[in-house]
């Protein structure tokens, strides 16, 4: 069976003038625990201090350097919103996308003092003796929704007016779970929020520029994705619990979102040895690439 180690906590160490190249797949948060380093990407260099946390958006790119004075200790995880089907909901999941498709969304550094940093340096004792348990991952879950949590906010405040109806419309989507939404028919969801179909279905297209149809589509093949390159479930299997009864349906719209057919995601995944993010488009490749020297806690 094949994974990926999101919410993992990394340790890697880099000596003095060292740089590690960075290209990621989804989001990283990493933590300068020791020394001084510089994040290269973009323009100009800029200086990442000690207790700073680095947030990388996915596809970021750019390397970094320790300084010449000391070798750096770092500390790091990768967060998917694609691994979180059934909590997130569907305004936190749209709130994600709609962020990492920006391309002006630039790699930030939240100084030492940001609560967020503050907790980035609990989670780092605590994972010096419990790697890879649960309260671990819950801790750094829990790190990530604090990273983003304001922003969030800001993002559903601004998805709809302040009519009743519209209240009702933005509270569903900000508390019902993604796999729910999915699973009840447009009938269901208008019931729930107090409205006609017609007027459900131009809200959701209003706040979500597509419609309900191709957004519970778009979420049934990401979880098919996920079940491919994760499990071992045949493909018969992975579509019927995406809701597709139908092989020939399922592999030709998994084809045309993809860009290749379930066998052949399983088949090229299983040839990389680990599961990856699945891909906003058609043909987006790439790996991380690992610091010099890597410790893992």
């Amino acid at each position: 069976m094949k994974f990926e180690r999101l919410l993992f906590l990394h340790q890697s160490t880099l000596s003095a003038s060292a740089e590690w190249e960075i290209s990621t797949n989804g989001w990283r948060l990493a933590r300068l625990s020791q020394g001084q380093a510089y994040w290269l990407g973009g323009e100009a260099a800029r200086e990442w201090r000690e207790g700073e946390v680095l947030v990388l958006p996915p596809g970021a790119r750019g390397s970094v350097r320790a300084s010449r004075i000391s070798e750096v200790l770092l500390h790091y995880f990768d967060f998917s919103p694609d691994s979180l089907s059934g909590l997130l909901t569907l305004a936190e999941r749209e709130y994600f996308e709609s962020l990492g498709k920006r391309r002006e969304c630039p790699p930030r550094i939240l100084p030492s003092h940001h609560p967020s940093s503050m907790v980035f340096s609990d989670v780092v004792a605590y994972g010096a003796n419990n790697t890879g348990s649960l309260l671990l991952r819950c801790q750094m879950l829990h790190l990530t929704a604090a990273v983003f949590s304001e922003e969030i906010n800001r993002h559903h405040s601004s998805l709809s007016t302040a009519t009743t109806v519209d209240e009702r419309f933005k509270q569903l989507i900000s508390e019902m779970a993604d796999k729910e939404i999915v699973e009840q028919s447009p009938e269901e969801l208008a019931r729930t929020c107090g409205c006609s179909l017609r007027h459900f279905s131009r809200l959701f297209r209003h706040s979500f520029e597509v419609s309900l149809r191709e957004r519970k589509k778009e979420l049934r093949l990401l979880k098919a994705w996920q079940m491919l390159t994760e499990t071992d479930s045949r493909v018969m299997t992975v579509a019927g619990a995406c809701g597709y009864p139908h092989l020939g349906v399922f592999n030709a719209l998994f084809k045309k979102r993809f860009g290749v057919t379930p066998t052949e995601c399983r088949r090229q995944n299983a040839s990389n040895g680990t599961a990856s993010a699945a891909p906003r488009g058609p043909g987006r490749k790439g790996e991380p690439t690992e610091p010099p020297v890597v410790t893992e806690t």
